[in-house]
């Protein structure tokens, strides 16, 4: 091998890692960059501070525990910024749905009303929250508390009815898979409505996503809520929230990362 491909070779080796630290590096700032990137980082970590500052009181370090409480507390404040102005995603995608099923019904009652419910928590829930939070900075005149209780209730509505229709979409797939021969022997059948498994995945994903955050809502509701019938409202410790918050999280990045290779 001559001199030349010699220092060509050293060199293409000395680049190859520089090369490789530079995508991932983009690949990073990338998805920090996007809007649903940068809030999962965020709710990560948050959780990871309640976590870690339950072990410390835990451990007698109370002095640290606070320390982590104030990053739990200001990532929480950072992630209520985030949130200002979703309120034009959440109207939007109500009057969307509402548009396509009056030109033209595609689903049953039963799932059209559920969706109908859905959405009207996500319309709620923006304006509770900015409410409950002006009403923390003392702008205007409204208890921050009972404020904040109503975006709870949003919140834990609009989880619970996102499980159940994106968990009857992963039924419907498994059901599906059971009738494929007779399905594919009818000639009759309507293609459009078959269930493709990545949409099962995604629904799937998002279905375990919603339950962990709706059993975080629960978790800040007041002991004995609806009855004591959801007996950990109020009753677990802040590192079970943070675990359940970070399974959440865990199940947000995953579909983050599966619409990313779509």
């Amino acid at each position: 091998m001559s001199e030349e491909e010699n220092k060509k070779q050293e060199n293409e080796q000395q680049a190859e890692p520089e090369s490789r630290l530079l995508n991932q590096l983009s690949i990073i700032t990338d998805n920090l960059e996007t809007y649903q990137g940068r809030d999962t980082c965020i709710t990560g970590l948050h959780w990871l501070a309640l976590i870690i500052a339950d072990s410390f009181t835990y451990m007698g370090y109370d002095s640290m525990g606070e320390r982590f409480v104030k990053m739990f507390l200001t990532l929480s404040a950072c992630r209520v910024m985030l949130r200002l102005f979703d309120d034009s995603n959440a109207i939007r995608e109500y009057y969307r749905f509402t548009k396509e099923q009056a030109k033209q019904r595609t689903v049953s009652t039963g799932i059209y009303w559920l969706t109908l419910v859905n959405l009207l928590f996500w319309v709620a829930y923006n304006p509770c929250e900015h409410i409950a939070w002006l009403g923390e900075l003392t702008i205007i005149d409204a208890d921050d508390q009972l404020w904040y209780y109503y975006t709870n209730i949003c919140w834990a509505g609009g989880l619970f009815t996102s499980v159940l229709l994106n968990f009857r979409i992963v039924l419907l797939y498994y059901m599906q898979q059971d009738s494929k021969a007779a399905r594919e022997d009818n000639p009759n059948y309507n293609s459009s409505e078959v269930i493709s498994h990545s949409d099962m995945r995604k629904c799937s994903i998002i279905a375990a996503r919603d339950f962990f955050d709706w059993c975080v809502a629960i978790s800040f509701m007041p002991e004995g809520w609806l009855y004591g019938l959801l007996p950990w409202a109020g009753n677990i410790y802040y590192y079970q929230i943070g675990l359940l918050g970070m399974a959440a999280t865990y199940c947000r990045s995953l579909h983050y990362v599966v619409n990313k290779q779509e």
